[in-house]
C-alpha cells in the first residue's frame, strides 16, 4: 500500500471488536523529564533525565447505541480500563490499555448526535 494512507482505513477497537460509527481518533503521547543539572554544569547547560512516559487518546464520531459490543460499552464505561487498538490501516496500529476518563455526548437538532471519548493510558503504548 502506498503511503500516505487515507484516514478512511482507520478503526477503533476494544480488544479485537470494532467500535461503530467513529470518524476520528488521536493520540497524544509524551515523555517527561527531570532536571538534573548539578553545580558547575558544563558550559552552563542544563541537564535532563528522561523519566516516565504517558499518553491520552480521544475518539469521536456519531452516536450508535445499537452497537452493543462497542459504543454501548463505552457509553456505560467511565473509569473502566479498556484494551484499545487504533488502526491506521489494515496492517498498522497503535495498542495499549487505557482508562475511559471522559464521555462527551452531544445532540444537535440540525445535525447528527455525536460523542467524544477520552482515555488516559495505563502502561505501554506500542505501534506495529
Amino acid at each position: 500500500m502506498p503511503y500516505p494512507t487515507a484516514g478512511v482505513n482507520g478503526l477503533v477497537k476494544l480488544s479485537s471488536t470494532a467500535v461503530a460509527n467513529l470518524q476520528k481518533w488521536a493520540i497524544n503521547a509524551k515523555g517527561n523529564v527531570a532536571k538534573t543539572t548539578a553545580f558547575q554544569a558544563s558550559g552552563a547547560w542544563e541537564s535532563n533525565t528522561a523519566t516516565i512516559r504517558g499518553y491520552t487518546v480521544t475518539a469521536d464520531g456519531w452516536t450508535d447505541p445499537s452497537d452493543s459490543t462497542g459504543q454501548a460499552l463505552l457509553l456505560n464505561g467511565v473509569n473502566t480500563t479498556f484494551t484499545l487498538e487504533l488502526d491506521v490501516d489494515s496492517s498498522h496500529h497503535w495498542s495499549g490499555s487505557a482508562i475511559l476518563t471522559g464521555l462527551d455526548p452531544a445532540a444537535d437538532a440540525q445535525n447528527m448526535n455525536t460523542v467524544k471519548f477520552t482515555f488516559t493510558g495505563t502502561g505501554a503504548l506500542t505501534y506495529t
